[in-house]
């Protein structure tokens, strides 16, 4: 079937082969930008799925408020405690890089993009889910320019998880780490022959850039087949050096269908 894909790198694909068409679920969208563009949760909206939408930033807020009147649309910040703090809001154009970093919006600055700062009141995501979510969530979605583990710190993982383990951007640091070692497993298992290398620029964000280069050196075994590691044994400074840089650069790797079998098992 046919699916028009809204999100920016195809997640809601990778998310529609997961859930069986028919049964409408609930979503949670943390830093939920725009209703459409470059939007994770629309395709499942139009399939009849509802869910609640984080958005501190004014102008894509308007826009969740009047298209997703079946959702809950909170005009908030998600962080590790309830309080406030200051939002760098970009132009309406570029309202998808806003973000809760001092250092990220050094850098829009610098690039010559205006970010001004103001106050927005902030709650924990364990506050979220216990006001708004029902007892199942079918994904959760985080994507906060920077302020990532801070909204995963204030979790309630015990009560509150998503029921699907390939959903985009909710993994803790040890939920990762067995997702890559299930990788290093079903490449050995199957005999392929994917490098160190190979396997990371398959991260999203991770391409070609400064931080795959720093993921290499820190492993330096750039050159290696993942097939060669013996779990868990030398596969640990690998895992744990990739997982550290997914979680401080705010990105984490789906996955698709034909490898969550493998992610299952190795929990």
């Amino acid at each position: 079937m046919t699916m028009v894909s809204y999100a920016q790198n195809h997640e809601d694909v990778l998310l529609d082969r997961a859930f069986p068409r028919g049964k409408p679920g609930f979503y949670i969208d943390v830093g939920a930008n725009e209703p459409v563009r470059n939007s994770v949760t629309k395709h499942f909206y139009e399939l009849g799925w509802h869910g609640i939408n984080v958005e501190p930033g004014a102008h894509p807020f308007a826009l969740l408020a009047a298209e997703r009147q079946r959702d809950v649309n909170l005009n908030v910040a998600v962080s590790d405690t309830e309080g406030e703090l200051t939002l760098y809001e970009l132009p309406p154009d570029l309202s998808g890089g806003s973000t809760l970093s001092e250092a990220n919006a050094a850098r829009h600055r610098e690039a010559g993009h205006p970010a001004p700062g103001r106050t927005v009141a902030t709650l924990t995501l364990a506050q979220l889910c216990e006001r708004h979510a029902p007892a199942t969530i079918g994904f959760l979605s985080v994507d906060v320019e920077g302020h990532e583990r801070e909204v995963l710190a204030g979790g309630d993982w015990e009560k509150w998880r998503p029921r699907n383990p390939t959903s985009p951007h909710w993994y803790d640091e040890t939920r990762l780490q067995r997702y890559l070692a299930a990788h290093v497993a079903r490449d050995r298992d199957l005999g392929r022959h994917r490098t160190v290398r190979e396997f990371i620029a398959e991260f999203r964000g991770l391409s070609g850039t400064a931080v795959q280069r720093k993921v290499l050196e820190d492993v330096g075994c750039s050159h290696q087949s993942l097939a060669d590691f013996e779990l868990p044994g030398n596969t640990v400074p690998f895992v744990d050096g990739v997982a550290r840089q997914q979680i401080e650069n705010g990105f984490v790797l789906l996955a698709t269908s034909d490898v969550k079998g493998s992610v299952l098992r190795a929990h």
